[in-house]
């Protein structure tokens, strides 16, 4: 009997599959490029500076720790995800805050303030420069009791911490409500590189940033409001020319943010978009010329 051809053999077909399969992945592999590390980062490096946006579901959370291992936290999410937010930072050797920074009054962004003064040693707490302190009652008395210096934004205002300045770019005193238009607006710069962090910054403010401001070109732009329509307008964007924006929200949330409009003028204007609901802990590494990108997830 004569043998059959060896391409009707099934071993040699299974063979010669896997390697076309071999082939066809490298191309793909090839041609876009690694994708971002999904691996946690070691941050006592002497040289390179964190930020890591914490996963709170639909609030924000920030957290910048300088080379010398000093941190500022700006805002805190809901009270919900205390045990989360601090089981981050602990991951990143995080036991104290030179600064803890409050945006504005929404439970989203400060729900966790005042308890954190029991698990943190807080030096500063800064809030914005509103007439009405009301709503940030318990975390003054908080901090009161643990003796920390309580301030007021004040725009213009720099704080320098290990080569990282802080540039308070608005301090909320323009505002008419107490809300997201009242929100503190920080720059972050360490050396080449740039961070942007808006809380819930509306269009109305973002307009009135850019007739204030000569430079808002940030390498990492925390987007406005968790992704809202109300938020990121197109000339904003432009404005800060972000390379990697990273949006807040939370998975499944009532509110349909992040808005699809949204999105689209930021894959119109990013390198790569970066989401808490999809990514989780998001973590900027920098040396100050370049940026690096790590996710949880």
């Amino acid at each position: 009997m004569a043998k059959k051809p060896f391409y009707t053999d099934q071993r040699w077909i299974t063979l010669i599959s896997f390697f076309v399969l071999f082939a066809v992945v490298s191309v793909i592999m090839f041609v876009t490029g690694p994708k971002d590390q999904t691996e946690d980062v070691s941050l006592n490096s002497q040289t390179q500076l964190a930020v890591r946006f914490i996963d709170v579901g639909e609030g924000d959370c920030s957290v910048v720790k300088t080379p010398e291992g000093k941190a500022v936290m700006i805002d805190t999410g809901l009270r919900e995800y205390r045990t989360q937010m601090l089981t981050s930072l602990e991951s990143m050797g995080i036991n104290s805050l030179e600064a803890l920074i409050l945006t504005h009054s929404h439970d989203d962004h400060i729900g966790s303030a005042a308890s954190l003064f029991d698990a943190l040693d807080i030096s500063e707490l800064v809030l914005p420069n509103v007439a009405d302190y009301s709503a940030y009652k318990d975390v003054i008395e908080a901090a009161q009791a643990k003796g920390a210096k309580i301030t007021r934004a004040a725009s213009p205002k720099r704080m320098v911490l290990d080569g990282a300045v802080f540039d308070f770019l608005y301090d909320g005193s323009d505002s008419e409500d107490f809300g997201s238009n009242s929100s503190i607006v920080i720059r972050l710069t360490f050396g080449k590189v740039s961070f942007l962090f808006t809380g819930d910054m509306e269009e109305p403010q973002e307009r009135a940033l850019l007739e204030e401001m000569t430079d808002l070109r940030s390498q990492v732009l925390k987007i406005g409001h968790h992704g809202s329509e109300t938020s990121s307008c197109e000339d904003f964007l432009e404005e800060v020319s972000p390379e990697y924006a990273v949006i807040s929200v939370g998975r499944d949330n009532s509110y349909g943010h992040p808005d699809l409009a949204v999105l689209e003028r930021l894959e119109n204007e990013c390198k790569k978009i970066f989401r808490t609901d999809k990514n989780s802990d998001v973590t900027a590494v920098t040396d100050g010329e370049s940026v690096k990108i790590l996710t949880k997830k």
